[in-house]
């Protein structure tokens, strides 16, 4: 597991490194999580990385503009480890997920 700070910092990484999940606030400083979703599904060599935006804008509209952006799925904030856990697992698999 790796912890970056800003997307554009996750784009540098994700040229080297293929995650099993990429895990991204939607709302991050000059580059925001769903526009990391929208290029990491454009792109061939990334599109097969799930992304799971989450944010604290329950309005309905944030998760639709996750799913329009190629995110795999949209998690509101607050939520229960419980479901972060069930989430990671139906995308990315069981073995991606640490202890």
């Amino acid at each position: 597991m790796s912890v970056l700070h800003s997307a554009v910092e996750a784009l540098r990484v994700l040229r080297d490194v293929r995650p099993d999940v990429v895990l991204c606030s939607g709302h991050l400083p000059v580059f925001g999580g769903y526009e990391l979703a929208a290029y990491l599904s454009r792109d061939s060599e990334t599109v097969c990385i799930p992304v799971i935006v989450m944010s604290g804008w329950e309005d309905g509209a944030s998760e639709k503009r996750a799913r329009c952006v190629g995110a795999a799925a949209f998690l509101p904030k607050p939520f229960l480890l419980s479901e972060l856990r069930e989430v990671i697992a139906r995308h990315a698999g069981e073995t991606a997920l640490v202890e």
